[in-house]
């Protein structure tokens, strides 16, 4: 990959809609696991930031986000935004945070 491009995925900004359909055609591909008795349900998600792209996804009790399953989430944004190569980070958040 050039070095021109890397630099413009690290650059890049999303915006919430095509995040949110993202998200949204990730979770219907595999829904998140159930954890005992409750399961992780993903609300939306934005970019915060751009070096590293960041990405806040709002859920209803961030423990329940697996590392598996951030990864996954992870994977698909990279599939879906072409951030090769390009670190980016995940964090969830509780609705009472």
């Amino acid at each position: 990959m050039a070095p021109w491009i890397a630099w413009l995925e690290k650059h890049a900004t999303e915006k919430t809609a095509e995040l949110n359909a993202a998200l949204r055609d990730a979770v219907a591909t595999h829904p998140p696991p159930m954890t005992g008795k409750r399961q992780l349900r993903l609300k939306y998600a934005t970019q915060t930031a751009i070096r590293p792209p960041t990405f806040v996804i709002f859920c209803n009790d961030a423990k329940l986000a697996h590392f598996s399953y951030r990864r996954f989430i992870e994977n698909k944004f990279r599939d879906r935004f072409g951030f090769e190569g390009t670190a980016i980070k995940l964090e969830f958040r509780s609705r009472s945070d």
